[in-house]
């Protein structure tokens, strides 16, 4: 499972540098010249570096170690405490890749084409290995902040966020598909 995480993990950060079309996540920065999407990219890739290739390498040289520790902490731990100010900032990029993991998992599940006997089920199941794999994410944003005891906290309450995300993406399912359950 946790090969699963890491492999989730990487394909959302991968993804974050992939994207050239930021319409489709901002779609207010369609307002914004060229100059500044260019700016902004820019800035994206700027951050991919400096936060996302030394997280892969984190993440990874983790998993190979094969330890008794949960990767997502080990991983979390090994991040550098930045500065004051910036730590802010490196927890909003954190909680904008758990967003975009979040993110991603819908993507998927509405392209794969499914029997609708089995859709809503599959959506779940689909939807709490996202929230699941995605607390890698959620552990960095709250570890680039503080370290000590809030860490822990939020580990230890990790399944419940799980399942509040599950009955989320489940209420907003039953809104925009109510034909599925009829």
């Amino acid at each position: 499972m946790e090969f699963l995480g890491c492999l989730w993990a990487t394909m959302v950060a991968v993804l974050v540098l992939l994207s050239r079309d930021l319409i489709v996540y901002a779609p207010q920065l369609s307002r914004l010249g060229e100059r500044w999407m260019v700016v902004i990219r820019w800035t994206l890739v700027a951050m991919w570096v400096l936060l996302d290739v030394p997280f892969l390498i984190r993440l990874w040289r983790s998993w190979l170690q094969q330890g008794t520790h949960e990767i997502a902490l080990h991983v979390a731990a090994l991040q550098p405490l930045r500065h004051p100010i910036l730590r802010p900032l490196a927890a909003v990029w954190w909680l904008g890749h758990f967003a975009l993991a979040l993110l991603f998992g819908l993507i998927l599940e509405n392209g794969i084409p499914m029997d609708p006997r089995i859709a809503f089920t599959t959506f779940l199941f689909f939807l709490f290995c996202c929230a699941y794999a995605s607390n890698i994410f959620l552990i960095h944003a709250v570890t680039a902040l503080t370290r000590g005891p809030a860490a822990q906290r939020v580990w230890n309450w990790r399944g419940i966020y799980d399942l509040g995300i599950v009955v989320a993406g489940l209420v907003w399912r039953l809104n925009s598909h109510p034909i599925l359950f009829k």
